[in-house]
């Protein structure tokens, strides 16, 4: 039996699925300039990869949702046997495209230690690294397009809480879905920072969420959360987004 190499409490440990041999080694490229992130193995397969994560004691997992056997859902069946058996590694599922369906799922269980990003935004080397240490840090990353089409999907369906917002309060949203703190926020809309965070109490107080925490990462996890509830309507309600 192979002996698992010495754990580090400064090094994540990464695996990642991916069946396309260009792009997983792009990704290892990546996260090899880190100090604080290793790769310790790569597969390209959804068994293989399920064997890794155990052996390897796995931190975080980068995975390509579609990947042999079936290229169907693999990614996601990974995050889920994960969460149920696994809850401590943080699984970051990567996509060509929003998959709203895979999306709500993915985030439906459980929005710790959970990311979604779009492969065009994993070239952004930084952006890649600090997913990764987000994640493993029991955080939730979620690419923009990725929310943004969420909450389109949801805002205008009949019933929809977010179909209480005012506009000034769906811009408020969407800016928080793209990562904007709030500052950032106030700039883009050329409105002081106070009424910002007026919007936003009124925002997570429509959706019966309690905002506790300021930092982006949480907001746009209540969002999730909020949409995810309600994954049948988002689906019936925008069949092109499936």
């Amino acid at each position: 039996m192979t002996a698992v190499p010495p754990r580090s409490p400064f090094v994540i440990r990464v695996v990642v699925g991916e069946d396309n041999a260009i792009f997983a080694r792009g990704i290892e490229q990546i996260l090899g300039e880190a100090s604080d992130i290793r790769v310790v193995g790569m597969a390209t397969d959804r068994d293989a990869l399920l064997a890794l994560v155990a052996r390897e004691q796995a931190d975080v997992v980068l995975t390509d949702i579609r990947m042999p056997p079936t290229l169907t859902d693999e990614g996601l069946q990974v995050a889920r046997k994960l969460l149920a058996s696994r809850s401590q590694v943080g699984v970051i599922m990567l996509s060509q495209y929003v998959d709203t369906a895979v999306a709500l799922e993915l985030f439906a269980g459980s929005t710790k230690r959970r990311g979604y990003l779009l492969k065009d935004r994993v070239g952004r080397p930084a952006a890649l690294l600090q997913a990764v240490r987000d994640v493993a840090d029991g955080g939730t990353v979620v690419d923009p397009e990725v929310v943004e089409v969420l909450i389109s999907a949801r805002g205008t369906g009949e019933g929809s809480a977010l179909a209480d917002l005012t506009s000034r309060e769906m811009d408020v949203l969407r800016l928080v879905a793209q990562g904007l703190a709030n500052q950032g926020i106030a700039d883009r809309l050329s409105i002081g920072r106070p009424a910002v965070e007026k919007n936003l109490t009124s925002v997570f107080n429509k959706l019966g969420i309690d905002e506790d925490s300021q930092q982006v990462n949480r907001r746009v996890s209540a969002a999730l959360v909020y949409l995810a509830n309600n994954q049948g309507a988002a689906a019936e309600g925008n069949p092109s987004l499936r």
